[in-house]
């Protein structure tokens, strides 16, 4: 049984993240601001914090150490750092949930050299001044330069599955049924998918093998 700390868990892949933890026996602990309710009853423990707020989320963890910490909701190097600082030599395995967008547009299928973390300049800036892509580029080079924390950034594609709150997919199905236009600005881009429960899967996979580095999930 492994003690695991989940870092945003309560919706879409996140929840699924968490039940499959939950009915592997794991000692799991979810951490989010609290203010979304969750299906997970006593079958979890939880924490509430503020990620964006350093002390809040030092508060929150305490002393505690865990073998996995799967973080959902990392999305600049500022707050990559925070964790880093938080969890280095205090945790097995740091999984971050990372993306296909930090790869640049190409005519064939990216791979994980594509993309260097461990070169990439890092640039502490305003959050606002990040778009996903380059966060989550600067998130991955902040913990991949950080040598006393093991660290793998699953590098996922677009998530679909029937709870998406993001809507994306339903955009473009009533969108196409009302015979609205569609904007694409890469007709020629090639696009993967993964549905939410591979995507938690994976994502679970990627801990229990202690996988080091980025890896594509697709």
């Amino acid at each position: 049984m492994a003690k695991i700390l989940v870092l945003g868990g309560t919706r879409f892949f996140g929840k699924r993240l968490v039940n499959r933890l939950v009915a592997n026996g794991d000692a799991v602990t979810i951490l989010t601001r609290g203010q979304h309710q969750d299906p997970f009853g006593g079958a979890v423990s939880r924490l509430a914090a503020d990620r964006k707020d350093p002390e809040s989320l030092k508060q929150a963890v305490g002393s505690q150490d865990f073998d996995i910490v799967y973080d959902n909701i990392c999305y600049t190097p500022e707050e990559a750092g925070q964790a880093a600082d938080l969890f280095a030599g205090r945790v097995g395995q740091y999984v971050l949930t990372s993306t296909l967008s930090v790869y640049d547009f190409a005519d064939h299928p990216v791979r994980e050299e594509d993309f260097d973390p461990y070169r990439y300049p890092v640039m502490m800036n305003e959050s606002r001044d990040y778009s996903y892509k380059e966060g989550k580029r600067q998130a991955e080079a902040v913990l991949f330069g950080r040598h006393n924390l093991n660290v793998t950034a699953v590098r996922l594609p677009i998530v679909l599955g029937p709870d998406d709150y993001t809507r994306r997919l339903l955009f473009h199905i009533e969108h196409a049924a009302s015979g609205e236009a569609i904007g694409l600005p890469d007709p020629d881009a090639q696009i993967s998918f993964v549905h939410a429960e591979e995507a938690a899967e994976f994502l679970e996979w990627a801990g229990r093998v202690q996988l080091d580095g980025p890896v594509n999930a697709c």
